[in-house]
Order: structure tokens, then C-alpha cells, then sequence
């Protein structure tokens, strides 16, 4: 069963500039920050960095909606995190790993009946993260530059998600969806520009 809300997903929604303290735009500003240092040191003979910043949200955002409650979200999230870089470091494959997580989470919360409103958003969420996995999978197929459309376009779709699931204040924290908004979409744009422009 969802679990209530957290203090900082209460009320109603508010134009994201509304009453907040320069120190409350910091999930934007990082977001921002590491999509802009993404963009200027990824090696553009690769997709890692792209795949991993679409695909580590997915598995998060999957995570987080099966547990049902929004204060998880950056604990899963750091799980998620923590868990790629184990394996990379025991030398398995960390993006396949979260694949394999995500697929057994959409899994999981279907046969537990898991993915059924309230909150409404929650019929979304395997829906979502199958769409994305699918986009990270067929990017693993092409080649660098035509990998990197696809994984940029799915970028923005995830950064479009991202805003929804902020104006809802649904299945994830609204710092969170700021966070991952802020990235998503800086980077995917970017991506996207250097695939034109060089």
C-alpha cells in the first residue's frame, strides 16, 4: 500500500520558483552542474556516461515505486548507485546489472499487483521503465553516434517524466525529480547538439 507522503511532498503544487530559498534550487543547480560536466568530459567515442545517466534513474524510479514511499527515494536511489560501481568493480557489468533489476522490479510488481493506483501514477511506472530499458537496449545495438540520438532522446522523455512526477508530487521526492529534470534534460540537449554540430 503507498505510504503517505513526506513533509516535502505536501500541499499543493506551485510554480517551482514560488517562496523558495537560494539554498532550495540546489537539486536543479546539480543537476545542471553534472549534466554540463557530462556533456564537456564524456569521451565522444562512447555511450557509457549517456546510457548510465538514462538508465540508473530508471532502475531508482522502479525501485522506489515498488517500496511505495517517496522518503526512499535517495537511499534507493545511492543503492542503485552503489550497486552499478560494485559491480564494475568486481568486474562484472554494472549497466547490465541494473538492467536485470529493473526487468525483475516491473517483474516483481506486477505479480504482487503492485503497479495498481493510488496513487494513479502508479499504473505508470512499469510502463515507463520498460520504455526506457527498451531505449537503452536498442542503443547498445547502434553505433556511437546513432546510440547517442536515441539515448539523448530518451533523455528528454525521462526529463519530461521527471516534471510530471514534480507537478504530481508522485511515487518519487520532488528534490529528486528536480534533480534528475535538471540532468536529464541538460545533457540530453546537449548530446543532441553535438550530434549535429560536430
Amino acid at each position: 500500500m503507498q505510504q503517505p507522503l513526506t513533509a516535502e511532498d505536501q500541499g499543493p503544487a506551485e510554480p517551482v520558483g514560488r517562496g523558495r530559498s537560494f539554498l532550495a534550487w540546489w537539486p536543479i543547480a546539480t543537476g545542471l552542474v553534472v549534466g554540463v560536466f557530462s556533456i564537456a568530459t564524456d569521451d565522444p567515442s562512447s555511450i557509457d556516461g549517456v546510457l548510465l545517466t538514462l538508465l540508473i534513474p530508471t532502475c531508482a524510479y522502479a525501485l522506489i515505486a515498488l517500496g511505495g514511499n517517496s522518503s526512499w527515494t535517495w537511499p534507493l536511489t545511492g543503492l542503485v548507485v552503489v550497486t552499478y560501481l560494485a559491480g564494475e568493480a568486481l568486474s562484472l557489468p554494472g549497466a547490465v546489472i541494473l538492467l536485470g533489476i529493473t526487468v525483475a522490479t516491473v517483474v516483481g510488481g506486477t505479480a504482487a499487483g503492485r503497479w495498481r493506483p493510488p496513487p494513479a501514477e502508479m499504473r505508470w511506472q512499469p510502463w515507463g521503465a520498460l520504455v526506457f530499458l527498451t531505449g537503452v537496449i536498442t542503443a547498445m545495438l547502434l553505433d556511437v553516434t546513432a546510440a547517442k540520438v536515441v539515448l539523448a532522446v530518451g533523455l528528454l522523455l525521462h526529463g519530461a517524466w521527471d516534471i510530471v512526477h514534480w507537478r504530481r508530487r508522485a511515487v518519487v521526492s520532488r528534490s529528486l525529480a528536480e534533480w534528475c529534470a535538471a540532468l536529464d534534460i541538460s545533457l540530453g540537449v546537449g548530446v543532441l547538439a553535438l550530434v549535429v554540430f560536430t
